[in-house]
């Protein structure tokens, strides 16, 4: 009874071998899979502290232009601009490819570049373009905060603050990922800009790190132009676990036989 029941396994095996050949191409007639087209385009702020070293700052707009084809080409998206999502990624998902494109950060206060605007684009690639700003060093009191209890205000110190067209903005990034995790607007100005004070926002998605505020005042425009970043950390509360790595598929006839 064993001999049988291991010899109508066998059987099953080959059969369901044999099906996966043919529907893996073995049969003809399958399709090819479809081409891949489109890229993504990564646009950063990068600021020189005070080791003359470049550190990530945030995410910021970007823009593109194709010039020309470098192969068979795919896509018909010639041109791209507008601001990165909050991981400092824009999809352009039918960007022509394989091309020759001209990428740009194009946040206004860029200074310098550290990558050459065009390079050679290829389908399902990363296009990463960092802008160097020039910015000022402000600072926070307190500049260090318990997250289980942070002060009801913050003052930022340094200067250059306006009301003129509004009050300025202030914006709380991630120092390592420059992810946007809170903003809010100064809630009083110094009468000389030298100083402000800010609400502290929500921050109950913030864990045990290192953080940058970023102040701008308001243009007449309406636009945002940056005045500085003050740094501070944060304590006493780490982020969740990860979830667990998931079970492992059911076996199959042939594992089990093994």
């Amino acid at each position: 009874m064993k001999t049988k029941t291991l010899k109508v396994l066998f059987v099953l095996v080959a059969v369901l071998t044999l099906g996966t050949v043919i529907n893996c191409g073995g049969g003809g007639g399958s399709s090819p899979p479809p081409q891949t087209v489109g890229f993504k385009a990564r646009g950063e702020n990068w600021f020189i502290g005070f080791d003359n070293q470049p550190h990530f700052l945030a995410g910021t707009s970007v823009s593109g232009t194709w010039l020309n084809d470098t192969g068979t080409p795919h896509g018909s998206t010639i041109s791209f601009a507008g601001f990165t999502n909050s991981g400092a990624n824009m999809d352009v998902p039918d960007g022509r490819v394989p091309a020759s494109w001209r990428i740009l950060a194009t946040n206004g206060a860029c200074f310098t570049v550290l990558e050459p605007s065009v390079r050679n684009v290829t389908a399902g690639s990363i296009q990463l373009a960092r802008c160097i700003v020039s910015t000022n060093f402000l600072t926070a009191a307190p500049n260090s905060i318990n997250l289980a209890s942070p002060p009801s205000t913050v003052s930022i110190g340094g200067g250059g603050f306006t009301t003129s067209y509004g009050m300025p903005v202030i914006e709380y990034y991630d120092q390592d990922t420059g992810v946007l995790l809170a903003n809010t607007t100064a809630s009083s100005v110094a009468g000389d800009g030298s100083s402000l004070q800010v609400v502290t926002p929500d921050l109950s998605g913030v864990y045990t790190g290192g953080y940058n505020i970023v102040v701008s005042n308001k243009a007449a425009d309406g636009s945002n132009t940056m005045v500085g970043i003050a740094a501070f950390s944060a304590c006493c509360i780490d982020p969740p676990p990860p979830d667990p790595p998931p079970d492992p598929p059911p076996c199959d006839p042939f594992c089990e036989i093994m």
